[in-house]
Parts: structure tokens; C-alpha cells; sequence
């Protein structure tokens, strides 16, 4: 079977391309490999490796590499919180539909409990949405009706990940998000005798500059303005 390519669309609230962060507040099921790096090493490793390790998602027993659709406010405001850092690497939705992924399922707190019969490929997707509940007299509640899962500001995507790695094609990275031009022009020069090669790809590379505050930075002369780059209005790679 040969499955089409998602269609595209012109909306002022629809993105074609997702981010994923390399650095976000709260608890994450990362290796300890992967938390020994910060933010900016993460992005390099992924990058470099071609490569994303799944971590166990929250409630379902299942591994995935986790997106945001969010707009160009919303990457913004995500990162003035505290949320993520400003470091990220973008793909096209249909490039991740290819590999097996989607949005994920937000599933009521009181239907949760068939979720652990999906498969693990479905459940990797699931995230329960839930404020929470008190226990009346004499009731016991499981921990997914008592506890708040509330997550749909995120407006994520993930990609399973049967096999703990997602590896992908360098070549369709949409952009990076990087905290500033110094970070890229570092990384290439690192790059420049013991991977020349990819010196040069990371180099052609297309990019947003945000700053800690969330707001975008306009410098360097592969910056773009990220409203277009989310939209998928940019070729991927410089000629």
C-alpha cells in the first residue's frame, strides 16, 4: 500500500511542521546518558546521530519521540514559561506520518482504563486529559481518575518508537531552533576537521533564533521568521 501525503493547509492556526524540544521543565523518563547533556548537546546528538531515543510515556507502558504543533505564539509562549528551552529540531508532518506517527489521543480520565488493552503503538499516543477528582465517603478512586492530567496546550505529536530508537533522514529536518547564530557557527567550526561532511549540511541548515524570553531573534543569513518555517513555506535546505 502506498499512502498519500497529508494534504496541506492554508490556516491561520495550522501548522505543517512540528518541533521537538531537547529541553523542557517537569519530569522526563530520559536515560542517564541523555540527562548528562544539556540542552544544546542534546540537539547536537540527535542531529549528529541522525537519531531520537524513545522514552516511556506517561501512564501506558509504551516508548515515543514527542512534537508540538504549536504556533509561532505558541513556541514562543511554551518557552517564555519555562516550558522548553530554545533549543529544537523541526520535521514536516507528513514526514513523521511516514514514520509512524500522529497527534496524540486525549482520552477522558474515567475512559482510561481500557488503554492499557490498545496496542502499544496507540497507546504510545494516549494522553490522558483529566482535572482530577475527590473521593466521596467510602470510595476508592485509581490513580488515574484522582490525579489532573492536563496537557492539550502542548498541541502534541508523537512518533512510537517499538525499538527505543526513531531514526531519520538529515536531509528532512525542516529548521533548527537554536538560542543564538554563536551556537551554530561554533558547531560548524567543531565540525569543520573531524566531519566536514556534516559541517556542511549543518551549515545549510535553516534556522529560528528565540531568545530565553520566548521571543524571536532576527540575526544570521540563514535565519528565518519562524511563522514561515512552521507553515512549511521554506525549502528545507539553502541551495
Amino acid at each position: 500500500m502506498k499512502i498519500n501525503s497529508l494534504e496541506r493547509i492554508d490556516h491561520p492556526d495550522f501548522n505543517d511542521v512540528v518541533i521537538h524540544f531537547t529541553g523542557r521543565s517537569g519530569p522526563s523518563g530520559r536515560s542517564p546518558h541523555v540527562s548528562s547533556l544539556d540542552d544544546w548537546g542534546r540537539l547536537k546528538s540527535i542531529v549528529s546521530s541522525g537519531t531520537f531515543i524513545g522514552h516511556e510515556m506517561p501512564g501506558v507502558s509504551a516508548k515515543a519521540v514527542c512534537f508540538t504543533e504549536g504556533t509561532s505564539a505558541g513556541c514562543s509562549w511554551l518557552i517564555s514559561q519555562g516550558r522548553y528551552t530554545s533549543c529544537g529540531v523541526a520535521f514536516s508532518k507528513n514526514y513523521l506520518f511516514t514514520l509512524g506517527g500522529g497527534p496524540v489521543i486525549q482520552i477522558r480520565g474515567d475512559e482510561w482504563g481500557s488503554v492499557a488493552t490498545w496496542p502499544t503503538s496507540i497507546r504510545a499516543r494516549a494522553v490522558r486529559l483529566w482535572p482530577g477528582a475527590i473521593a466521596e465517603s467510602g470510595e476508592s478512586l485509581p490513580w488515574w481518575l484522582e490525579g489532573r492530567s492536563e496537557w492539550m496546550f502542548e498541541r502534541e505529536w508523537r512518533v512510537p518508537t517499538l525499538s527505543t530508537q526513531m531514526n531519520f533522514v538529515l536531509k528532512e529536518i525542516a529548521f533548527l531552533v537554536i538560542p543564538s547564530v554563536n551556537h551554530i557557527k561554533s558547531w560548524v567550526e567543531e565540525l569543520s576537521n573531524s566531519n566536514p561532511n556534516l559541517a556542511k549540511t549543518i551549515a545549510s541548515l535553516r534556522y529560528v533564533v528565540i531568545s530565553e524570553n520566548g521571543l524571536e531573534v532576527s540575526s544570521g543569513v540563514r535565519q528565518r521568521h519562524i511563522i514561515e518555517l512552521l507553515k512549511g513555506r521554506e525549502s528545507r535546505l539553502l541551495e
